[in-house]
This record gives structure tokens, C-alpha cells and sequence, in this order.
């Protein structure tokens, strides 16, 4: 009789007479798979993954760079309930200002992420809160919700403004629960 598990990217193949060579090189390649890619991983969600969590995406890592420790940096990713099918202009304006490049992100479906395994999961808007499928984390989800400003009225420069809070807000956001991690 034998059994099949999936061990992270490999089959390991028990048999009731002996373990078969496939496991023990299973565990040896997924030793060193782990010390490789041992980096935790975030999604941030919301609606349209045109402003917020585009902005998340990048500070997280940027910042888990700058407070964590080599071992504690981590992988992010966005994407949204409805996405936009862009990154909104001024969210790639306001990144700029803080040295962080987001003009080749693109806004991106939840159902890309569908089957992939992450070790925290953001919420940063309402709707993406209940509209957002469920994604199996190692930690319970994070709901943070903030302004939308891509709602913003006036000139470019008010817009400006309100992306500018945003953007300062999940900066904040992000750097209070990395250095929570630290202690």
C-alpha cells in the first residue's frame, strides 16, 4: 500500500515496506527549498488594486527591508476583489516622492492568487473585507481599512494631498506591525 503527500513543490511516496528514494531527496531538496525561500509572504486586498494596496505592496517591502533583519524580510503582493486594470497615476506620483517605483505594477485579481499560500493577509478597504475570497494564512487576516483616494475631488494637487495621507497612513500601518514582529 502506498500513500501520496505533497511536500511543498514534491511528491513524497510512502510505502508500507521501505520509504523510497523520491522522499528521501523530498526532504533533502525541500531543506534547501526552505532555507532559500524562507521569506514570509504578504497579500494585501482591495477593490480596485489601483491605489492602496499598490502602495502596500511596495512599502511592505521596502520597509521590511529597512527595520527587519535579513531573516525577516518579507514577499509582497496585491491584487483586488474588482481590479481597476491600472495603477492610478497619482499613486505612482506620491510612491516616486519617497524613492519607491510603482510605475510597472499592475493591478492584478484576487483569482491569481487563488492557490497560492501566504503567511499574512491584508485587507485595506471594506468591500475587499467582504467581497474577497477566503485565503488561507498561517496568521488570522488583518483588516485595515483606509480612505479610498481615489475618491479625492479638486485639483491634482488636492488629490495629491489625500494620496500623500493615505500613503503616510499604511506607511505607519506597516511599520508598527513590523516592529511589533521584533519583540
Amino acid at each position: 500500500m502506498q500513500a501520496r503527500f505533497k511536500c511543498l513543490d514534491f511528491y513524497v511516496i510512502f510505502s508500507s515496506v521501505h520509504i523510497h528514494l523520491e522522499y528521501r531527496l523530498a526532504i533533502i531538496t525541500s531543506r534547501k527549498h526552505l532555507e532559500r525561500n524562507s521569506m514570509p509572504r504578504v497579500l494585501v486586498l482591495c477593490t480596485g488594486n489601483s491605489c492602496r494596496s499598490q502602495m502596500a505592496e511596495a512599502l511592505w517591502e521596502s520597509l521590511s527591508q529597512s527595520i527587519n533583519s535579513q531573516q525577516q524580510q518579507w514577499k509582497a503582493a496585491s491584487a483586488g476583489s474588482k481590479p481597476s486594470g491600472y495603477v492610478h497615476p497619482l499613486a505612482v506620483e506620491v510612491m516616486r516622492e519617497i524613492e519607491i517605483d510603482i510605475s510597472n505594477f499592475q493591478s492584478e485579481s484576487v483569482e491569481k492568487f487563488r492557490d497560492d499560500n501566504f503567511d499574512l493577509v491584508v485587507t485595506v478597504c471594506n468591500s475587499a473585507k467582504e467581497a474577497c475570497p477566503f485565503f488561507p494564512s498561517k496568521n488570522e487576516p488583518l483588516h485595515w481599512p483606509f480612505d479610498d483616494p481615489a475618491d479625492a475631488t479638486g485639483t491634482d494637487e488636492e488629490k495629491k494631498v489625500v494620496f500623500r495621507r493615505v500613503r503616510d497612513e499604511i506607511k505607519t500601518k506597516i511599520e508598527s506591525y513590523l516592529k511589533s514582529l521584533e519583540s
